[in-house]
Order: C-alpha cells, then structure tokens, then sequence
C-alpha cells in the first residue's frame, strides 16, 4: 500500500514539474504582444487563435433608411377593390395642411394602404379618414408600414391636385405635408365634331358646358351647366349651317348644332359661351368634309372601257 502511494506521489510531483517548466509559453500565448503559439499538455495538442470579426451583431436592428424619394410604379385602376383593415405597426404619420393663405383647419386628410392584390387580382385598400385640428395638423399613429396614397380635401372647397404617394419602412415617422387649392374657376367648355362627314352628309357638333368643383370624397369633378346659350360660327367654306346659330345647354349640359358638307376641305367652327359679360369663353371644333369613293361597279366599268384589257385586270390576247 505505501509502494502504491509512493509512485502515485512521484507522478503527480512529475506532473507538477512538467507544468511549472511550461508556465512561460502558455502565460504568453494569451497576452496581445505575441502571436498565437501552440503547446502541448499532457500528450493533447492546444492552439490558441485570434478572435474573428464576426462584423455587427445581427440583433442590432439598423436605423430605417430614408425612403421620401422612393419611386413607386403608377396605381392603375381597377375594376373592384377588397377594402381592409388599416394593418397595425409601429408607423407614425402626420403632417400640416395648408392652402396659398396657409394652415387649413379641420381639414379632411383620407390615407389608403395598399398592400398586394387578393386572390381575383383586386387590389387591397384600407381607407381612413382623419379630421385636422384647428391649426390644420393631423397624424394617425400605430399602422404599418408599406404602400400610402394621401390627400387632403375641404369638400365643395379644396382638393389636393395630386395624391402624396410613399412607401413608409416599418417603425418610420414619415412627415407629410400636404397642399391644397381652389378648383379652377370659369366654365370648362369642349366642342366635338365627328372625324368626317362626305359630300351631302349632315354632321352633329356637339358643345360641353360645365362648372368644377370638389365632391365629398374631395375629387374635382366637372358638373353640367343647363340653360346656357351658346353661340356658333361657321364662316364661308366646306359646311353649311342647317340649324340656328345660337342653342341653349340642355341637362346634361350640352348644345348641338347641324352643318352639312358641300365641298371637300376643313371646315373650322368656333363657339363662343358668355353666360355674363365678365364670363366668356371660346371653344372650336373642325369637321373634315371629303369626297365619297366610287361605287364598285363604276369601278369595274372603268376598268373593262379603258381599252386595256378585261375587267379582271388581265390583258386580252388576240388569238
């Protein structure tokens, strides 16, 4: 038993020997100044190396980039629209309304998100409207991020000319300012003519009259004005006058004149609406009078007379 003890006490003291004479090399294998170096312990290889630059962590979320400028594709139409549901995030929206005078209070600003078509191709749109205060702010917070259509309207008043159209990244506060205006004011007067009318062919022209203004849903549309004498002009030339030379707009807002073409040419008409003295406005229209093609058996006489050949195109043959 001591024998036992005896050579176990020798091989730990040998041990502890083997140790202290390598206490130098693994001491400065962990230091700065050296290279990594590699040693040996107890037969088992160690290699100390330096520390990989693993770059930033991938739990740091980075700052949302600036996206103002992002250019979006045009919003095309659609035949129908899967409305939703505003979709809940960490996106905040405001911003100021203003006109030429400046803030517009209580103001109705209407975001729409538009996420991606549903199954039939329809586009997805979450509409909400938001009231402005009195200074004309408004903000709407917790939505998401993805595609915003905004504007602002004063129903019968003012309208946004064109809609602000963004991507917000998520967790953005996106400030968007936004202006609106009158509608032009004067009559909106359009005069139509069919393309061409031939030679004895009577032609309607017909003449628009209406007045803009915003509708509740802050579109500028264009309503007719009835009642409203309009007056034609159709100099010497190609057309005829066949109807009088003055007509009212009927409901629909529209006056209709009759001419009939005469000779070949242009024939230039011009209108002139003046429901006051200090509201005129002028309108024109062309009318294309031409000549009729020949009937197709004037065509094959032509042809079989003109002592060139047969009516089939073909030359005779003296047989």
């Amino acid at each position: 038993m001591r024998a036992i003890r005896l050579v176990l006490g020798m091989a730990l003291l040998a041990m502890v020997v083997a140790v202290w004479q390598r206490r130098d090399p693994i001491i400065e294998a962990y230091t700065e100044e050296r290279a990594p170096v590699q040693f040996e312990f107890d037969g088992l290889d160690f290699e100390v190396s330096q520390q990989v630059d693993l770059g930033s962590s991938p739990l740091i979320v980075p700052a949302a980039p600036d996206t103002k400028n992002v250019v979006l594709p045009t919003l095309l139409a659609a035949d129908s629209i899967a409305e939703a549901t505003l979709p809940s995030g960490s996106v905040e929206l405001s911003g100021v309304v203003t006109d030429a005078l400046g803030p517009v209070p209580f103001a109705i600003v209407r975001v729409e998100h538009h996420a991606a078509g549903s199954s039939d191709g329809a586009p997805v749109v979450a509409t909400l409207d938001i009231t402005c205060d009195d200074v004309g702010r408004w903000q709407l917070t917790g939505v998401g991020g993805g595609r915003w259509r905004i504007r602002a309207f004063v129903p019968e008043q003012l309208a946004s000319v064109a809609p602000t159209v963004r991507f917000v990244a998520a967790d953005e506060k996106a400030v968007v300012d936004l202006a609106v205006s009158g509608p032009a004011p004067g009559l909106v007067v359009a005069a139509s003519a069919p393309a061409s009318r031939e030679l004895g062919q009577a032609a309607t022209i017909g003449v628009t009259v209406g007045r803009r203004r915003v509708d509740a849903d802050g579109i500028v549309v264009v309503d007719p004005v009835p009642g409203v004498l309009v007056e034609m002009a159709l100099g010497e030339g190609p057309a005829r006058a066949i109807s009088a030379l003055t007509a009212p707009t009927d409901a629909t807002g529209i006056a209709r004149f009759g001419a009939v073409c005469e000779t070949a040419g242009s024939a230039p008409a011009s209108f002139v609406v003046a429901p006051t003295l200090d509201e005129v406005t002028h309108s024109a229209a062309l009318l294309e009078c031409v000549v009729p093609p020949p009937p197709p058996d004037d065509l094959e006489d032509g042809l079989a007379d003109d002592g060139s050949g047969s009516a089939d195109g073909r030359a005779g043959i003296d047989g």
